[in-house]
Parts: structure tokens; sequence; C-alpha cells
């Protein structure tokens, strides 16, 4: 039986709560003595209980155990069972942490991207009577193998606090970054922890220090690719300058596309792509989980050139608020081009 043998029997499994109270009673009893089984009867009680713990745990349970997801990603993403079928050799589980300066930082689990990798990890305060605001913002840098090439931009999403018990906070931070992610050694760095206070300047509420140091936890990163990449080389005019559509890779987390010309576009407007159920995921370089980078020939990022003789690439990535199934895409839309899946 297979990954796929599970996730089909799951999903076919239906049971009434009446059911699923009957069959844990069953148990129960059986665990007292209760029931007489008959001699004919040769099976196995743990296979059938087994089988009873996944109608009465549920398929997404069940799921996370056999497809190794924690709980707070489960909660986070929202993931179906075909999806964590398809992400599932994209997940890891670095169990690497360092403790220093107040605090102990252990990563738990990773989500490795086609241009990212999404962290889950714990902060944990040595002073148990502290407790952190629900406004805590982690300042942190995801160093990958990808950082050794020329023109490489990397950045990263605020840290989500997706549990605070006081003294200990699960956070999930995504790091994205304009090169493919590789398998190798990667680095997370951690070196300012700050809280949203009540007090305000001109620029707004002020983020003051809870923790400042320099955690660093490394591990290796074992990437298993499951995007698309097109090669559509498409000339976009309708945004105001001439650009060529160079690569587009999508996976079930993000959408990065690549950009080619003479001139810097000065925004890509927007972004369609197309499900086979004909619903729209939109966005532009202007979006909420959008980054936008402008690299010329010398590699200076950012920097405009009055000459029509350089040659300029652009970047466009779009972390997904959610998991896709790439199969269900139809076609992306940029521009005035519209560019089949196919």
């Amino acid at each position: 039986m297979n990954q796929k043998d599970i996730v089909d029997c799951f999903d076919n499994v239906k049971t009434t709560e009446m059911q699923k109270q009957k069959m844990l009673d069953t148990i129960l009893a059986s665990k007292k003595g209760e029931i007489i089984m008959k001699q004919k009867a040769r099976f196995s009680f743990a296979a059938v209980a087994a089988v009873v713990a996944v109608l009465i745990l549920g398929t997404t349970t069940v799921l996370a155990m056999t497809f190794g997801w924690h709980d707070a990603l489960l909660s986070h993403f929202n993931p179906t069972p075909v999806q964590m079928e398809i992400l599932v050799e994209t997940v890891g589980a670095p169990n690497v942490s360092v403790t220093q300066d107040g605090l102990t930082i252990a990563v738990i689990q990773t989500i490795a991207d086609s241009f990212g990798v999404y962290v889950l990890y714990e902060v944990t305060a040595e002073d148990e009577s502290f407790a952190f605001p629900d406004e805590t913002w982690i300042w942190a840098r995801l160093f990958t193998a990808s950082d050794s090439n020329d023109g490489v931009t990397v950045g990263s999403d605020r840290a989500i606090i997706l549990e605070n018990h006081g003294n200990r906070l699960l956070v999930l931070q995504h790091f994205h970054s304009t090169a493919p992610t590789t398998s190798g050694s990667v680095e997370l760095l951690i070196f300012e922890l700050q809280y949203m206070s009540d007090d305000w300047s001109y620029d707004g509420r002020i983020l003051e220090t809870l923790f400042v140091g320099e955690w660093s936890l490394g591990w290796e990163l074992d990437f298993a690719n499951v995007g698309k990449t097109l090669l559509p080389n498409a000339d976009i005019t309708a945004l105001e300058a001439t650009s060529t559509v160079t690569k587009i890779v999508i996976s079930p987390l993000s959408a990065m596309i690549f950009f080619e010309g003479d001139s810097f576009l000065p925004n890509p407007s927007f972004v369609n792509i197309r499900k086979n159920d004909e619903t729209l995921i939109t966005f532009g370089a202007d979006s909420e989980n959008a980054l936008f980078t402008r690299v010329a020939s010398d590699g200076h990022v950012g920097v405009e050139h009055d000459g029509t003789e350089e040659a300029f690439s652009q970047t466009l990535l779009y972390s997904f608020d959610g998991i896709i199934n790439v199969n269900d895409i139809e076609s992306i839309t940029i521009g005035n081009v519209t560019i089949p899946m196919d």
C-alpha cells in the first residue's frame, strides 16, 4: 500500500457520530474484558483498533501522522489530503536548537518551496515568568546555498506568531529568494526580537527591543522540486515598456516570473492565474506577499540607467496564502499576454 492508496482509503471512509461513539465504546469495553470473542473469530484486535482509530480521529489527523506534518502547519495551511501528499517530499524536520542570550530557539519543521523556505521554529525565554507580547516582531535571515549566486535577492515575510504560551512562541516565517532553492547547507540567523509598544512617533507606533543577540542554527536542506516551469519567451508591451517574460515557475506555494529587456518595467500592474474551475488568483508587484526586484547588467539592484543598450532583468515573486494544486492551473495572464500551462 502506498501513500495514494492511504489517501484514497481515507477519503472514502464515512461514519456518523453515533457509529464513531459505538465503536469507541466497543474498544473501551473490550479492554475491561466485557466482550467474549468467539473461538472461530481469527483476526487481530490491534488491526481492528487501528481502523477504528482512523475513523474516530478523522482523516486530517491521521494523514498528519502519516505525512509528518506539525499540527500548527495543519492549522495554518489547512491542507487537503491531496495537497499534503503533493508536498510530502518538501517537508523536513531539522531538529536543531541553540540556547544563548536568555533564549532557546529550536527549528521544528520546514517546507521548501521552489524559491523559498517556510521555517517553523519555537522561541522560549529562559525566564519562565517572562511573557512575550502578542505583537512580537522577530528579525531573521535565512542563508541558503543559493546565496553564492550573483544577483540573488533574499527577503523574509514577517514572522507569524502561531501560538503564544507566555514565555514560549511558536513561529512560522517564510524566506524567499530570487534564486532557485537547492539542496545543501542552510543557516537561520535571528538577531533581534521587538514588540509593538503603545508609544507613537510621527511614523506610527514604536517598536521596543525585547532581546538582542545572534542565534544561529544550521542544518542540511533536502529539496524536492514539485513545481512546473514554463519558458514562454513572450513579449509584454501593454505595461508602458518593452520586456520579455523568459521563465515562469509555479509551485503549490508560490509563483515566480522572470522578465528581461532593454528597459525596466515600471510595475507589472497585474498577473492573473486562472484555474480550471475559472477562479482567479490576481496579484502585482504592489500586492501583499509579493517581492519585486530590478537588476541591471552590472548586478546592481534597483539602479536606473538612461542608456537603451543595457540589459535588465526583473523578477516578481508572489507567495500564495494557501496551497494550490499546480495541475489545476489553466493559464497565466501577464499584462496583455496569456500563457497556457500545457
